[in-house]
């Protein structure tokens, strides 16, 4: 979401995905103020202001589901056991003091890079075009 992210497992036996509650490191975070973020996962911007939704992954409906059950969006960003993962680009700056970001992206094959800190200030360096090109 906007404001917080947190990390999920996912369980083959009952075909669902489970948040991790039991591992400081993976709990739910939220994101302070003071941090901006614009995020590009798959070729799609995500959180972009004229966007209602932007949903990445199709889900099947059923309905039989037990509506008492909490659904949960499947993850943005995922990583497999092999170290596959998906297209994805972060940036991510401070806004106060001295403006700074930095600019992470991960790839099919499970590279992962990471530019910054870049001097500047995010919301007028890099725009949703420059991060999906990045």
């Amino acid at each position: 979401e906007e404001n917080k992210y947190w990390f999920y497992t996912y369980d083959v036996e009952n075909d669902k995905w489970l948040p991790i509650n039991d591992d400081e490191f993976f709990t739910e975070k939220t994101i302070p103020e003071s941090l901006e973020i614009k995020v590009v996962v798959d070729g799609s911007t995500l959180f972009v202001e004229d966007e209602d939704n932007v949903d990445i992954f199709e889900r099947d409906v059923n309905i039989f589901e037990d509506e008492d059950e909490e659904q949960i969006e499947p993850p943005q960003i995922y990583i497999l056991s092999s170290g596959e993962m998906n297209d994805f680009k972060i940036a991510l700056g401070w806004t106060e003091d001295e403006p700074r970001y930095y600019l992470i992206s991960g790839t099919m094959l499970g590279d992962i890079a990471m530019e910054g800190p870049l001097s500047g200030n995010l919301r007028h360096e890099v725009t949703d075009e420059s991060v999906i090109n990045l």
